[in-house]
């Protein structure tokens, strides 16, 4: 049975969750407790509060009852580039920390929640938005009319 889950925007009081939402995606992609910084939460909740005091960011949460089930965070790109185009023409928008727990998965949560910083990220004049997909989400961004790009990678070896 598929339960409704209401999705709105995040409060103060979920930071916290939307921090642990964060570091929990990490675990689920691989990543171990040691290969995060001491400071992890510290510097997620910092960040999200330097670019919510800019206006620029969105965050998200699915909700049952006043459970945290579900995250996603929006944000206008900081540009690793000087941004020499108008931003009509170019205005990048970044979907990140998505996560639905584990309970909750299979209920279409992780898209709504995505389309919810799709769309604040629309409002604000983003032409393009990109994230980055685990495997398990491919599927869900590839249908929300999210495609491969030329970005190219390097892992700088240990």
């Amino acid at each position: 049975m598929t339960l409704t889950i209401p999705i709105r925007p995040a409060k103060p009081a979920d930071h916290d969750a939307l921090a642990d939402a964060f570091y929990k995606m990490w675990l689920d992609n691989g990543m171990t407790p040691a290969d995060f910084a001491h400071n992890w939460k510290t510097a997620t909740l910092g960040f999200m509060a330097e670019t919510a005091d800019c206006n620029q960011a969105c965050a998200f949460v699915a909700a049952d009852g006043d459970t945290v089930v579900g995250t996603s965070q929006g944000l206008v790109s900081r540009k690793l580039y000087p941004q020499a185009l108008k931003p009509d023409v170019r205005k990048d928008g970044y979907i990140w920390g998505v996560y639905v727990d584990p309970l909750y998965r299979r209920q279409g949560l992780a898209r709504r929640l995505t389309q919810a910083c799709m769309d604040y990220l629309n409002s604000v004049g983003c032409t393009r938005v990109v994230l980055h997909a685990s495997k398990s989400g491919q599927p869900v961004y590839a249908d929300l009319g999210f495609g491969t790009t030329n970005e190219m990678r390097w892992e700088v070896p240990r």
